[in-house]
C-alpha cells in the first residue's frame, strides 16, 4: 500500500455517503458519555465537521473534544445526521428538534459500524473488561509505531486521547452488545475477552447471546480470539479454522511471572513471538487483558 492510498483510508472525503446520503455535518447528542464522546473525536479526525452537545459535560471530556475540534453547543442549521447515545430518550429536546427538521437519527453503535465499514476492524467485545483490554491494546500498538486507528470506550489515566483516525487500514474499537448494534459489525479481527449472560434487558435469553456473538464470529474475516479459561465463548466458536486462544494455556500462552510495585512481568509462549512483556497493572485478571491485547497487535501484524 502506497503512503498516498494509506492518507487516504486516514482522512474522509468530504463527499462520502454515510447511510445512503452525503454526509459532511455530523451532531452528537450524549457526547459526554464514554461512547460518545471518542466516537465524536474519531469522526473529527476523519475530516467530518463534529458538533455535539451533553446535559452535563464533564471537564475531561470537554478538553478532549476541544483539542479534537468538536464544538459543543445546539444543533447547528446545516446538520447531516444526529448520532446519539442508547441512553437518550425520544423525548429529548435535541431528538425532537432534529425529528422536527428532519434530519436521520443513529445510534452510537450503528455510526461507528458505518464509518469503520471499509476498513480492518479489530473489535474488542464480550462481558469483563473490555475497555481495559482496548486501552492496553491501544498502548501497545501506539509504543510498537503501528499507527492503527482506534476508539476507546473511556478516557486514558493520561492525557492520550480516547480516540484517534491513524494512518494505515487498522482500526481498533471497543464494541458494546447491549443495545444490538454489534449485528451491524463485520470485523478482521474479533476479540471476545470472556462471556456473561449479560444485557437481560436486551437479550432475554442466554441462546439470543450466544446466537449474537456467534454470527459476529461467523461474520469475523480474518481470526476470533477467544479465551482459553471461558468456557461460553469456546463452545460458540468450536471447530472454526479461525479461532485462536488466549490465556496460560492458550495458543497465545502467558504466564504472570512476577508482580511487582512498576506491574506485571509475562512470560510468553505458543504462538507469541516475543516471550517477556513487561505490563503497568496490577492482578492476574489484568494478566489476561495484557495477553488478549498482545495477541491481537501481533495477529494484526503489530509486532
Amino acid at each position: 500500500m502506497s503512503p498516498d492510498s494509506v492518507r487516504t483510508l486516514a482522512r474522509h472525503d468530504p463527499n462520502r455517503v454515510l447511510f445512503g446520503r452525503e454526509v459532511q455535518a455530523i451532531h452528537c447528542v450524549g457526547v459526554g458519555g464514554m461512547g460518545v464522546a471518542p466516537l465524536a473525536i474519531y469522526l473529527a479526525g476523519l475530516g467530518f465537521r463534529v458538533t455535539g452537545q451533553d446535559d452535563a459535560l464533564p471537564e475531561d471530556v470537554a478538553r478532549q473534544l476541544a483539542r479534537a475540534g468538536v464544538d459543543i453547543g445546539e444543533m447547528p442549521g446545516d446538520c447531516d445526521l444526529v448520532a446519539y447515545s442508547s441512553a437518550i430518550s425520544p423525548q429529548h429536546p435535541a431528538w425532537r428538534a432534529a425529528e422536527a427538521r428532519g434530519v436521520p437519527r443513529v445510534r452510537r453503535g450503528e455510526l461507528l459500524a458505518e464509518v469503520v465499514r471499509d476498513r480492518k476492524l479489530v473489535a474488542v467485545c464480550g462481558s469483563h473488561g473490555k475497555t481495559t483490554t482496548t486501552s492496553m491494546l491501544i498502548t501497545a500498538i501506539r509504543a510498537s509505531g503501528f499507527p492503527a486507528g482506534y476508539v476507546l470506550g473511556g478516557l486514558f489515566a493520561d492525557d492520550t486521547p480516547p480516540a484517534a483516525a491513524g494512518e494505515n487500514e487498522w482500526v481498533v474499537a471497543e464494541i458494546d452488545e447491549s443495545d444490538g448494534t454489534i449485528e451491524r459489525f463485520s470485523p478482521e479481527i474479533t476479540l471476545i475477552v470472556n462471556l456473561d449472560w449479560d444485557h437481560p434487558d436486551h437479550y432475554r435469553r442466554l441462546a439470543d447471546l450466544e446466537r449474537t456473538f456467534a454470527e459476529l464470529c461467523a461474520r469475523t474475516r480474518q481470526a476470533v480470539l477467544v479465551s482459553d479459561a471461558c468456557a461460553l465463548s469456546g463452545r460458540l466458536v468450536a471447530g472454526s479454522a479461525k479461532v485462536a486462544t488466549f490465556g496460560r494455556a492458550g495458543d497465545f500462552g502467558a504466564v504472570l511471572e512476577e508482580e511487582t510495585s512498576v506491574g506485571l512481568r509475562l512470560k510468553l509462549h505458543g504462538r507469541f513471538s516475543i516471550s517477556e512483556a513487561l505490563v503497568h497493572a496490577r492482578g492476574e485478571f489484568n494478566a489476561t487483558n495484557a495477553t488478549a491485547a498482545l495477541a491481537a497487535l501481533q495477529t494484526m501484524g503489530g509486532r
